[in-house]
């Protein structure tokens, strides 16, 4: 019994400063989304339950956020008891986007580990499994008002793989875009001398998504985590677009700050002019833009450009 005492008395000194030591990854994950007006919900999936998080904005296409693969392992050979993200930013990434969103949860993870069927391999080695995959596509399904939507599938690192085996299985998708995936899981363990994803899907692997579906694919210039070689070379290999290299990003760093011209450029209302300016970059967009072009560094910061259609 002496856990609890020394809990409390580590939460005491954590509020001294400022952080929540004793909180879990889920109940901090749930904190987080309220604080940022999201409500969350829970919906059955095919034979798991998912957590939904959803915010209010303009009408379609619907954006469908999913975050990283969080924290599989609590060290080697031991799997962690609670997978969920501990950093925000997918979250602060959908408080920035005007249109209606949710961010889908994965099975077993935001504090439902311990429910029925879950085991730690699906979010270790079969993180990226079929069953993993179908379970989030029936969920999204159900989703009030989501069935047979046009879709926007945003993930990242591991949610931007779940995000491209998604946009394979629902043909309502209109856009998949991906910040810091690893695309090809396969190469990416490989780079990092870990075990195969035994019993995972690999988007490198599958076939090319339709030209219908317009994709944009992110990767940082300071990403250690998934470096901008390895989603080059997954993405020659699926016939897709090269990568737009984010020099400043890190694997989470960098992103809410280039994340309004993303979506400008996700736009396809003709007509309209948006012009971004802050402090740390200028982004100017055409009338009828609809693709990002480029990214370039310089001293203003990241710079987008966007093509017409």
């Amino acid at each position: 019994m002496a856990f609890p005492r020394l809990c409390a008395g580590a939460a005491a000194l954590f509020l001294l400063l400022g952080v929540t030591g004793c909180e879990s990854p889920s109940a901090a994950f749930d904190s987080a989304a309220g604080q940022r007006g999201f409500q969350r919900a829970e919906i059955e999936g095919q034979g798991f339950h998912h957590a939904v998080f959803r915010k209010r904005g303009a009408p379609e296409p619907l954006h469908v956020y999913l975050a990283g693969d969080g924290r599989p392992w609590q060290r080697p050979l031991l799997p962690a008891g609670d997978p969920t993200p501990r950093d925000p930013l997918v979250l602060d990434l959908m408080a920035l986007d005007p249109a209606e969103a949710v961010l889908l949860g994965r099975p077993c993870y935001h504090g439902l580990q311990d429910t029925a069927p879950c085991t730690a391999a699906l979010w270790t080695g079969r993180r990226f499994a079929a069953e993993v995959v179908a379970s989030l596509a029936q969920a999204l399904r159900r989703i009030d008002g989501a069935r047979g939507r046009p879709l926007v599938l945003i993930g990242h690192s591991g949610g931007g793989v779940l995000a491209m085996l998604l946009a394979a299985r629902l043909p309502e998708t209109q856009a998949v875009v991906t910040l810091a995936a690893p695309l090809d899981i396969a190469a990416w363990a490989d780079h990092h001398r870990d075990p195969p994803l035994a019993g995972s899907l690999n988007p490198a692997r599958a076939a090319a998504l339709p030209a219908s579906v317009r994709q944009l694919h992110f990767a940082g210039g300071r990403d250690r985590v998934v470096p901008p070689a390895l989603l080059s070379e997954a993405l020659a290999r699926l016939g897709g677009p090269a990568p737009l290299v984010v020099a400043e990003a890190g694997h989470v760093d960098g992103w809410t700050r280039l994340w309004p011209a993303v979506l400008a450029c996700l736009e396809r209302t003709a007509g309209s002019e948006a012009v971004t300016e802050t402090e740390e970059h200028d982004v100017l967009l055409a009338p009828g833009v609809t693709e990002v072009a480029a990214v370039a560094g310089g001293d203003r910061g990241p710079l987008i450009e966007c093509r017409r259609q």
